[in-house]
């Protein structure tokens, strides 16, 4: 499924329906792919805003994937459609850009598609890897400036939508040496402001809640911890933490949602999900619980056979079913 609507989405490309660099602009592309694809999978509940978060999920998938082919000493098998790195490689990979909510450890067995059409779909997609370095080459000072330019070239992936995306300067930096300049003069400046500071900065102790509670109620008390200078902590600023805390949980929130729809935008997680349902519907009073338990654990290891499933006849389903009963549990 996958395949051919990215290969509809190509089509919009030659169109020009991608031209703009902003989503709301793309309208016509899915007015073009939603008739096709309503004819193509009549069970799947497809709609505008289905298709335009699939064309978001394998732009990602791609982005990804031109990342990891950009690291230093990754490799391509175009038989297998596969990244070849070492252990060494995809472990530093992983811990560097794999999350959660935004997985991208498929990227080691499971190939992306068609290279030629996810290119020519995402044509403004740019992955220099320029900021990714390998381990032995990182350096003391180095890793100062390699820290700022990472999360400038993530946060562009995760945080900005699609306006201004034909500027190739967002991800490609020229100014990386100042940035670590800058940095390291940054941490220089704190350092010596603390040393500078003598004995105060490092005694300075937060009150106590009590404490806080007491100057709080009167205004005549002056707490001191331990014969050290003691600093009260605003109210605002425990209404800032309040605040803080409540933003945290938004964030969290909105994560969970994320990882909601990237999980149902994984490829061959619809057509899974509609498989289970269709046998359920067919066979649920014709097999027992844990039967119907082995026939959707089969489906899920076999992807191939949950795509094709909604095409087989009911004769070609029975045969499945009744294989997968006398085979039993999945290993």
């Amino acid at each position: 499924m996958t395949a051919q609507v990215m290969m509809w989405f190509n089509e919009c490309k030659a169109r020009g329906f991608f031209n703009s660099s902003k989503k709301k602009d793309y309208g016509p592309a899915w007015e073009y792919v939603l008739p096709r694809c309503k004819e193509a999978w009549p069970r799947y509940p497809w709609s505008k805003e289905a298709l335009s978060n699939k064309h978001f999920a394998e732009r990602r998938r791609f982005t990804a994937w031109k990342v990891l082919l950009e690291y230093s000493g990754v490799s391509y098998d175009w038989e297998l459609h596969l990244p070849i790195a070492s252990e060494a490689t995809w472990e530093q990979f992983f811990k560097r850009f794999n999350t959660p909510t935004r997985p991208v450890t498929w990227l080691r067995k499971t190939p992306l598609g068609d290279e030629k059409v996810y290119e020519s779909v995402f044509w403004r997609e740019h992955a220099t890897g320029g900021y990714i370095l390998e381990a032995a080459d990182v350096t003391q000072e180095d890793s100062v400036g390699f820290s700022q330019r990472e999360s400038q070239d993530l946060s562009l992936d995760r945080n900005a939508d699609d306006s201004g995306r034909d500027n190739p300067d967002r991800l490609d930096t020229d100014d990386s040496d100042n940035e670590e300049s800058d940095s390291l003069n940054v941490s220089q400046a704190i350092s010596q402001r603390s040393t500078s500071l003598g004995p105060v900065a490092n005694t300075t102790r937060r009150l106590t809640l009590t404490q806080q509670r007491q100057l709080d109620t009167d205004a005549d008390i002056t707490p001191a911890v331990e014969n050290q200078p003691a600093v009260a902590v605003p109210t605002s600023s425990r209404r800032s933490n309040k605040d803080s805390r409540e933003s945290e949980a938004v964030v969290i929130g909105r994560s969970m949602r994320e990882a909601t729809e990237i999980i149902a935008g994984l490829p061959g997680a619809r057509d899974l999900a509609l498989a289970v349902e269709d046998l359920q519907a067919e066979f649920i009073g014709k097999t027992t619980d844990e039967e119907m338990l082995y026939c959707c654990e089969y489906l899920r290891k076999e992807p191939m056979i949950a795509a094709m499933w909604l095409k087989l006849s009911a004769r070609m389903k029975r045969l499945y079913v009744e294989r997968w009963k006398v085979v039993g549990p999945v290993e």
